[in-house]
């Protein structure tokens, strides 16, 4: 039921988005899909990129603002199925869930989710989400598109990460650290986006 009624709307074709605070490219990163902002400047990206469009303070923009609060309050409120978990997440394998953590949430090591391509993974972190130098997200069958990261409050990589799923900060910064990989979407509701020299692509299908 959850999978048939997931809509991200408009944000669906995003990469990096915030509703309210400036993105910044700080070094030569390789992106796709759409980037923006609804209010704060774009730095970094270049205005003629093949792999990529940008959008600024436009009718896209209004229409993403609303589609990204919307998803986040979607996804927070589907059932949660673990509460008993850690808040450090390390070198481990998990199960398909919902799984929320009443702190920030660290993650570390090699993650890998087990599963099929119609499972679904939702960590919703109240408080930071912060992803440790060297952190790995092995999917296996499991699809980035079927993966979600909500923290209330910023959203951190660290150095050479190689993550996947969608990430959304409500409200808070997202950074993501020299090096590092997003298959997914790097997302703000309030708050400066700043990716370091990397890449971030859209899950398959997405685009």
């Amino acid at each position: 039921n959850f999978a048939q009624s997931l809509n991200l709307g408009v944000i669906e074709k995003c990469t990096i988005f915030s509703g309210n605070g400036a993105v910044t490219n700080s070094g030569s990163s390789t992106f796709d899909g759409i980037i923006g902002t609804d209010y704060g400047g774009l730095t970094g990206f270049n205005a003629n990129a093949t792999t990529y469009t940008t959008h600024s303070a436009d009718a896209f923009t209004v229409q993403a603002k609303i589609d990204i609060l919307n998803a986040f309050i979607l996804l927070n409120n589907v059932p949660v199925t673990n509460i008993t978990h850690a808040p450090g997440f390390a070198a481990e394998t998990l199960t398909p869930g919902v799984y929320l953590v009443g702190e920030a949430i660290n993650v570390s090591g090699s993650i890998t989710l087990s599963g099929s391509a119609t499972d679904f993974y939702i960590f919703k972190a109240q408080g930071a989400l912060n992803f440790a130098d060297g952190t790995t997200i092995n999917l296996g069958n499991v699809l980035p598109e079927n993966v979600f990261w909500l923290a209330e409050g910023a959203i951190t990589a660290t150095g050479t990460c190689s993550l996947a799923g969608t990430l959304i900060a409500h409200p808070g910064a997202v950074t993501l650290g020299s090096g590092s990989t997003l298959v997914g979407r790097a997302l703000s509701t309030t708050g400066a986006i700043n990716i370091g020299p990397g890449s971030a692509t859209l899950p398959n299908g997405a685009s």
